[in-house]
């Protein structure tokens, strides 16, 4: 399921459609769920790299 949600949201950005409604805090929980199933170590990695959360926190709030 998260795979799916995530493959909906690539072909979304692909085919440069708006992406404002997406929920990206869930697809970054998508993400974690993903890649801690490939290789519990790597989600460190994605940690580190993460600029999303820092993104959203700074997103105006309506």
């Amino acid at each position: 399921m998260a795979l799916e949600r995530l493959r909906r949201l690539r072909n979304r950005i692909f085919h440069h459609e708006q992406t404002f409604q997406v929920e990206h805090s869930r697809r970054l929980k998508d993400v974690t769920i993903i890649i801690r199933g490939v290789d519990a170590g790597a989600l460190d990695g994605l940690r580190r790299l993460d600029t999303v959360r820092r993104t959203l926190a700074m997103r105006p709030q309506p």
